[in-house]
């Protein structure tokens, strides 16, 4: 303070005035330093939006590819289509990639598909690594880096430039744009550069001090927010002239701020607005879906959606109102499926029983066959043992009339020597007469009773009691052999009858003999015959305990398929339908059908039982 207080007024007014040049040098230094620092903040909050208004047009195509009505190639596609044609600022664009450098929406046609992941500037700065690196984060991030461009003299030189990259996770993208900030560091630099030469030409003139402390005071008024008051020294070719132009740009860039913040906030709001929105959707669709789970099919989603909604309400009570009828389709479909379970089951219990009684049936009728089999095979072998008999009788007939031939000559020897032989001939002659009458008898017999040849056990012993009258009426021949002589004649006539008589007999005999070899021969293919018929319904038989088997595997799986029908209704009871109702009560309120009545089938006839030999009429 001695030191000052020793310099003389003047040289105090310029310390004075130099002091407060160097602070104002100081404050506008600063200023604009921070309109620098804002300018690119402005640059950077402007490049964020433009990339935000793209990132939500995208979003309604990923939400028609959520809700199934485009695909997701195709919401791609036109995800493409939308970040090319857009433009600002001029010629600014939009570009895209994937996770992996993959250009996917490039500026020009011949860079889509290449791959840029390994792209670097001179400065060492690889771009798409660094922008996809902050598209992972949900801010997103700015990249600074140099890129060639031609400059006015037509030769391309390295310009600073930035890109704002973030992420589109429902597509893996990585969504950026980028700007040139040449501008703003020339903007800065000019200022900086004017604003020292105007200060440094203020220290020489008193004069320059008050335009500062105007533009100072509106400099601070801008920092304050006045956008609205005029900025002094606009007029003119000064220096206070070109800071004035200065604050302009500053005043302008804080109005596009202000701008900018504006419309973020409004974006901000919208965005907020819809996530309301949607989160009210989701809300309202998760209870839907929660009641949905519980099993009850009433819960409709009444209150609107917004219209970008509207179609998921929609689609939501189609897919209630598709559940419902499908529910009461499936309980129909058990009612009936249930009603003809039980049919089956009925029809198969009675097919059960008559299956049965047709195999008891048939197990009497193969043994009533059997026995037939054994009465015929008895029949025929008797057959054969009757033919037997009557060829040894034809024999002895032929030998008989072979010793009536005998006889007739040894008679008419005697014709001459005696007439006792007369009388003996005609005791002969009787003889032959009875021994004629038994033997059309036995003929009689053996044609009534073929198969069991008693009538030949008689014949056979009334000719063993004739054969010994004969003996007897020899013995008195031979008595009467004197006495009856005069008979010879009578006698010699009576013995050719007789011889003529058998003759007759053994061609009879002969054809009974014919007879019964037939009768013989057609009992063993009857025997034959029923044995065949035997198998077959021994088979028969096999074939109906087969169906049998199958008739209570039918059984067993019926009632296992009306189980299954109540485990069914069991299970869809869980839905409610109407004001509460589950879905089985519903059903059970309906009207069912009525099953239809099984068919009915005759009483099985009750086995018949088993019959003597020869009982064929009752068989």
């Amino acid at each position: 303070m001695l030191l000052l207080f020793s310099f003389g007024i003047a040289w105090r007014v310029y310390l004075v005035v130099a002091l407060a040049v160097g602070g104002t040098a100081f404050m506008a230094w600063q200023a604009v330093s921070l309109m620098e620092k804002s300018t690119y903040s402005l640059r950077k909050v402007h490049l964020r939006d433009i990339v935000q208004s793209a990132v939500s047009q995208l979003a309604p195509l990923q939400a028609e590819v959520d809700a199934g009505t485009l695909g997701s190639e195709e919401a791609k596609a036109e995800g493409v289509k939308i970040l090319r044609t857009i433009r600002y600022d001029g010629s600014n664009y939009l570009f895209a990639s994937d996770m992996r450098g993959n250009i996917v929406a490039p500026p020009r046609d011949d860079r889509m598909g290449t791959n840029q992941w390994n792209l670097t500037d001179p400065n060492g700065v690889r771009t798409y690594q660094e922008l996809i690196a902050h598209a992972r984060n949900p801010e997103g991030g700015v990249v600074h880096y140099s890129t060639e461009r031609a400059a006015g003299d037509g030769d391309k030189k390295l310009y600073p430039k930035i890109s704002y990259g973030t992420g589109f996770a429902p597509w893996g993208w990585m969504i950026a744009t980028g700007s040139y900030i040449d501008d703003i560091e020339a903007m800065a630099a000019d200022m900086r550069k004017t604003l020292m030469t105007t200060l440094l030409e203020g220290l020489g003139a008193m004069i320059v001090i008050r335009p500062i402390d105007r533009l100072n005071a509106r400099m601070k008024a801008l920092s304050s927010g006045d956008l609205d008051s005029d900025i002094p020294y606009m007029r003119g070719r000064a220096e206070t002239w070109q800071m004035a132009r200065s604050m302009v740009v500053f005043r302008d860039a804080l109005k596009h701020k202000a701008e900018l913040e504006r419309a973020e906030n409004d974006a901000r709001a919208r965005r907020e607005a819809d996530a309301e929105a949607q989160k009210n959707v989701v809300a309202a669709v998760g209870t839907g879906l929660s009641e949905l789970a519980q099993g009850d099919l009433t819960h409709t989603l009444d209150t609107p959606f917004p219209e970008h909604f509207e179609t998921i309400r929609s689609n939501f009570d189609k897919t209630l109102m598709t559940l419902r009828e499908m529910q009461s389709g499936v309980v129909e479909n058990a009612d009936e499926i249930q009603a003809r379970a039980e049919e089956v089951a009925s029809a198969s219990e009675d097919l059960s029983h008559r299956t049965e009684n047709q195999a008891a049936t048939l197990e009497e009728t193969a043994a009533a066959l059997d026995e037939i089999t054994s009465s015929v095979r008895n029949a025929a072998e008797g057959a054969v043992e009757v033919e037997r008999v009557v060829r040894q009788t034809r024999d002895d007939a032929e030998r008989s009339g072979l010793i009536v031939n005998k006889a007739v000559e040894a008679m008419s020897e005697i014709k001459a020597s005696s007439e006792g032989i007369s009388k003996i001939t005609g005791a002969i002659d009787d003889i032959a007469f009875q021994t004629n009458l038994l033997a059309l008898n036995a003929g009689v017999e053996a044609a009534r009773a073929g198969e069991a040849g008693r009538g030949f056990a008689v014949v056979a012993s009334e000719v063993r009691a004739l054969a010994q009258n004969s003996s007897g009426a020899a013995k008195e021949i031979k008595q009467l052999i004197e006495k009856s002589s005069e008979h010879v004649e009578a006698g010699v006539d009576l013995v050719n009858r007789t011889g003529e008589a058998l003759h007759d007999i053994v061609e009879r005999v002969a054809n009974v003999s014919k007879l019964i070899s037939e009768i013989a021969t057609g009992a063993r293919e009857q025997s034959a015959g029923i044995g065949e018929i035997n198998a077959g319904v021994s088979q028969l038989d096999q074939v109906t305990q087969q169906n049998a088997a199958m008739v209570e595997e039918a059984t067993a799986a019926s009632v296992t398929l009306r189980q299954e029908v109540e485990s069914l209704r069991r299970q869809i009871s869980r839905f409610r339908v109407d004001s509460g109702a589950s879905v089985a009560l519903i059903a059970e309120k309906a009207p069912r059908r009525p099953a239809k009545p099984g068919r009915s089938f005759p009483a099985a006839d009750a086995p018949a039982a088993k019959v003597a030999n020869g009982g064929w009429t009752d068989f």
